[in-house]
């Protein structure tokens, strides 16, 4: 369900109240006019910000899910840890899948005994765009869709994600890969699942957020047919060293613009923010985690799903116990009713 604002214009309303005297209506010079208008005006100004105040504190009814990926390779232990210093299973786990990986219905039971979601991040290292539309790798496609479709749970698959970017060998620009060799790639694979009876699979279409001069969104995007979830990836590296110019981002810093495209380009789509953390290194962490899960986050209202990158890569510290404080806040997020939804 949308969060839509009420509409803020008490201004003509409290003018009417303040002005209006049905019991008498002296005479008023021409100073008292000035005067009283310009109290009227100030009452206006302060009414409405409080107003304002309210609105933007007040969260979407619809409650959010709240997953973790916990390094690689997946393995049920890596859950439990998670489950183990929270206190209860997140209800979204996210993996990576290479293609050299068949689909397994162990692995999928194993996550969802724990009470979560599994997305699953398919990566298909090695391989062209082009190699993919046609139909170079169909056997392996296809083996996925029935192993999906005979397991039945509900699967989201999120294939080729940060294609926007050039680190990935699916990315545009690589290996002469180009903004239609993704879209038909990205089509050629959902069709082979629709042909396999795969309905319970859903698809989750995931760029990185903006970083720079990069190409528009709107080329690679697969069309709403094809598209069940939009995915976004980004992170608040602080001081440490990345893409971008180091400097400590809050989550409209990061996110903001590149929600505000995919949310025009796809209205009407739940975003699931595929990968998000924060680093220790040029801010108060913990402060991070409150303020973007309690404050920021509810108020972006197509955001439906949140998933934190639980691991130190060796340049950023993103673990949820990367201090005291960090553990602290992330616990005080995990128990916030605000977070206790399922994924549909």
């Amino acid at each position: 369900m949308a969060y839509e604002a009420p509409s803020l214009n008490p201004a003509p309303n409290l003018a009417k109240v303040l002005v209006s005297d049905p019991v008498r209506k002296p005479v008023l010079t021409a100073s008292q006019v000035t005067e009283r208008q310009g109290r009227i005006a100030a009452t206006a100004v302060i009414v409405f910000v409080v107003l304002l105040s309210v609105v933007a504190s007040t969260p979407p009814s619809a409650h959010l899910t709240l997953g973790v990926w916990s390094g690689q390779p997946w393995e049920p232990g890596r859950l439990d840890a998670v489950t183990s210093l929270l206190g209860r299973s997140p209800s979204l786990f996210l993996t990576y899948v290479g293609w050299d990986r068949p689909f397994t219905a162990a692995d999928e039971a194993e996550i969802a005994q724990r009470g979560a979601s599994h997305v699953v991040t398919w990566e298909p290292n090695g391989y062209t765009l082009a190699s993919i539309a046609a139909g170079a790798h169909d056997d392996f496609i296809r083996s996925w869709a029935r192993g999906a479709t005979a397991w039945g749970g509900r699967i989201y698959l999120r294939p080729m994600h940060e294609m926007n970017g050039n680190w990935y060998d699916w990315g545009r620009g690589v290996n002469g890969n180009t903004a239609s060799d993704f879209v038909r790639a990205w089509r050629h694979m959902h069709d082979i699942f629709v042909e396999e009876g795969a309905t319970n699979v859903r698809w989750v279409w995931s760029p990185n957020v903006r970083y720079g001069s990069e190409y528009p969104l709107a080329d690679l995007y697969p069309g709403d047919a094809y598209v069940d979830w939009i995915g976004l990836d980004g992170y608040n590296w602080g001081l440490d060293p990345h893409l971008g110019q180091p400097a400590w981002q809050d989550f409209g810093d990061i996110f903001g613009a590149t929600y505000r495209e995919v949310t025009s380009l796809a209205p009407g789509k739940p975003v699931m923010i595929a990968e998000m953390a924060s680093t220790e290194n040029g801010g108060d962490k913990a402060q991070w985690i409150l303020t973007t899960f309690l404050r920021d986050i509810p108020h972006y209202p197509a955001v439906r799903a949140v998933i934190w990158f639980n691991q130190a890569d060796g340049v950023s510290d993103f673990r949820i116990n990367s201090s005291p404080a960090a553990l602290a806040a992330f616990r005080q997020v995990f128990e916030s009713p605000l977070y206790s939804g399922t994924m549909p």
